[in-house]
């Protein structure tokens, strides 16, 4: 994890960008951006999970959508010029003894996240233009059954 976390840099980095194949502003607030040992600019993504195994942590951020995040902020970096030499998770488990990982992301996921963040992009751009926001259909609702109290039921 130090070698993600000590090297020169700043955290909480605000960035905003207007994506040039669909107009959308966008902005994203990076956990840390500095240099890494070995040399280079690091993207890192400050995370806890219940378990920082490797395996566990994978499935988590393919569940929770961290890969098309990661896509998402190196597009954004790439927009402003200053696209990082690599991106990596710090990973914090919530319980004692608080263990911790540092995954860098292949460039393979990290493409599969950015294309993924493009077609979201572009797909929430179409919705804002057409003023189409697809959606459950609004409906009334009440109680289930099996919920009502006694009072209601005749005895």
């Amino acid at each position: 994890c130090q070698r993600y976390l000590s090297g020169a840099g700043y955290n909480e980095v605000v960035v905003t960008w207007t994506d040039p194949e669909t107009g959308v502003v966008c902005k994203m607030r990076l956990d840390s951006l500095r240099s890494v040992s070995g040399g280079g600019l690091g993207l890192v993504d400050v995370k806890t999970a219940a378990c920082a195994e490797s395996g566990a942590f994978s499935a988590a951020a393919n569940r929770f959508d961290y890969f098309v995040k990661a896509g998402f902020y190196m597009h954004g970096m790439t927009v402003i010029r200053h696209r990082p030499d690599v991106f990596a998770w710090v990973v914090v488990e919530k319980d004692p003894p608080y263990l911790s990982a540092a995954y860098p992301i292949s460039d393979m996921a990290l493409a599969q996240g950015e294309s993924e963040a493009r077609e979201l992009l572009a797909r929430y751009a179409k919705c804002k233009a057409a003023n189409d926001w697809p959606g459950y259909p609004e409906e009334e609702i009440s109680h289930p059954k099996w919920s009502r109290r006694s009072e209601f039921y005749h005895w």
